[in-house]
């Protein structure tokens, strides 16, 4: 068992830690992390009690949710597509798809991206030149984010029943 200034240490750096790690998912730079299992190895490290999973799932939707607001501001701001993002390519037909996924179901699809595995965030780009204010986006993006991290959550909160204590 951990002792309490162990605890204290992994706590003050590893909550800035998982902050700066959701910002850059959010920001799709950090897509290359393992940011669902660095996440679900610190609730079932630190699932002490379920008052403390729901903070950490709420600050790295916060967290994702300011990353992708960045993104949304950046890409906003000047005449980027989502190739544009570096390490991805996305041959045109995909890129068509996502922007006549907008067209077809409205902004509801970024809330569905963004529930996703591997293509969360995605919606980021399209939508921040479409229609959608930056305030709807934030609030979408973290809601989306809520449900994602809490499906994460209860699935390795799950995981650790079967290990053996």
């Amino acid at each position: 068992m951990l002792t309490d200034p162990v605890v204290d240490i992994v706590f003050l750096i590893g909550i800035p830690a998982l902050v700066a790690i959701f910002i850059l998912e959010g920001m799709l730079i950090g897509k290359v992390l393992p940011t669902k299992v660095i996440f679900g190895l610190m609730v079932v490290v630190w699932a002490s009690s379920m008052d403390f999973v729901i903070y950490l799932v709420l600050i790295s939707a916060f967290s994702a949710s300011l990353g992708q607001a960045f993104l949304y501001y950046l890409v906003g701001s000047k005449d980027y597509t989502i190739n544009d993002i570096p390490y991805f390519r996305f041959n045109e037909d995909r890129v068509e798809r996502i922007d006549q996924l907008i067209v077809d179901y409205g902004f509801g699809i970024v809330f569905v991206t963004n529930c996703v595995p591997f293509v969360r965030g995605f919606g980021t780009i399209p939508a921040s030149q479409g229609d959608l204010t930056a305030g709807r986006f934030i609030t979408i993006s973290f809601a989306s984010s809520v449900v994602y991290l809490s499906i994460v959550a209860v699935f390795f909160l799950i995981f650790q029943s079967f290990l053996p204590m």
